[in-house]
């Protein structure tokens, strides 16, 4: 889709739309099945090269590092460490949380002395 309507959009609406349909396929459930073996996400990542060669009407050849940049979009690796960053950060909210509400009410008197 995107490579057929790249020669009659602007590259910012190009950008909207690799957000918008790709970028949406990549990161779905990215912290759960994102940490296996590189051969399993190598189609992933070359859909994701596919689509900023697209964006940016570049060579295959081409290095996609500045793209990447230029574009501010996150490689596919990345991605995974950012969400699996994240999904630990909101576990452990979680933990604290629950363990902040479980603590027992402290006594309101003191406690009697012999």
């Amino acid at each position: 889709m995107v490579s057929k309507i790249r020669y009659y959009v602007n590259r910012n609406i190009l950008h909207q739309l690799y957000h918008s349909v790709i970028y949406r396929f990549l990161t779905y459930g990215l912290a759960i099945w994102g940490n296996t073996y590189s051969a399993t996400l190598k189609p992933l990542t070359t859909l994701q090269m596919t689509a900023i060669d697209t964006v940016t009407f570049s060579k295959p050849d081409e290095h996609f590092e500045p793209f990447f940049k230029e574009l501010d979009i996150l490689k596919l690796t990345d991605l995974v460490t950012l969400h699996s960053a994240l999904l630990m950060y909101l576990y452990q909210k979680i933990i604290e949380e629950k363990r902040r509400v479980s603590k027992p009410l402290q006594p309101l008197l003191p406690p009697y002395s012999k």
